[in-house]
């Protein structure tokens, strides 16, 4: 799909990564903070709960974000387990819906603007700037663009000509 393309033509608003489910119930939570404090990889994640591996990234990405899942030797940290019951609002609702705190929507001017800073290499941080936007509305876009084959890996990745950055995920672009 081109960026003039978009899903609704007449808002020009683009939607990143809309085909990905983010719903999880809260028994799909609760399995899944298990089997990954269990150590099960990213890939036996995706198969156990028969989800492509961009949806339990993005899971893990929010699971973290928030503070539910503990560190691990792959290096993800929060300092403490907490209740995922927080993130329901209700006993009724019986769904968790990742990320919903993040903005998905970029419009035309800025998609192409994405992709015209992505291949000038600036650092994922760099683009969070200049869009205003937290990294992780950055990173979506990143893996939504990668998949539709609207930009392609570089030789440092994320972190283009800086090569180097920490605390890249908890940052917030200021």
């Amino acid at each position: 799909m081109r960026i003039q393309e978009l899903r609704d033509p007449r808002q020009k608003i683009y939607i990143a990564l809309l085909e990905l489910n983010l719903s999880w119930s809260k028994r799909e939570v609760g399995k899944f903070q298990k089997k990954w404090h269990e150590g099960d990889s990213i890939i036996e994640l995706a198969d156990y709960f028969y989800r492509p591996v961009d949806e339990i990234a993005l899971l893990i990405i929010d699971l973290a974000h928030y503070g539910y899942l503990l560190p691990r030797s792959n290096g993800l940290n929060s300092s403490k387990e907490q209740s995922i019951q927080k993130k329901f609002k209700s006993s009724r609702n019986r769904y968790y819906e990742s990320l919903v705190d993040f903005d998905f929507c970029w419009d035309e001017k800025e998609v192409s603007e994405f992709i015209r800073l992505w291949t000038s290499n600036l650092s994922i941080l760099e683009i969070a700037k200049h869009f205003d936007r937290h990294v992780i509305d950055v990173a979506i876009l990143i893996i939504d663009q990668t998949r539709k084959d609207k930009i392609f890996p570089r030789k440092h990745g994320l972190f283009g000509k800086d090569g180097e950055m920490s605390e890249i995920i908890t940052k917030r672009a200021s």
